[in-house]
């Protein structure tokens, strides 16, 4: 970790450390972390629409499944 140089060691720009020394500048951080945050609630939302999507599927398979039965018996 002595031999650490940081992100911009071989970056030619004047603006190598920002606010307090950090390698980052805050408002660039604060941006890349809102656009994870949107997309993982994106996400989330994607697969809860998925799940249920998918137990509707079920249920109306279910269904189907249950009068096809009713009619065979009915027929036999």
């Amino acid at each position: 970790m002595a031999d650490y140089k940081g992100i911009y060691y071989h970056d030619d720009s004047k603006q190598k450390f920002y606010e307090g020394g950090a390698h980052f500048n805050y408002y660039k951080l604060y941006k890349i972390l809102e656009k994870l945050s949107i997309e993982q609630k994106m996400k989330t939302k994607r697969d809860k629409l998925i799940k249920s999507r998918e137990k509707k599927n079920k249920q109306n398979i279910n269904k189907s499944t249950e009068k096809i039965e009713k009619n065979i018996n009915i027929v036999s």
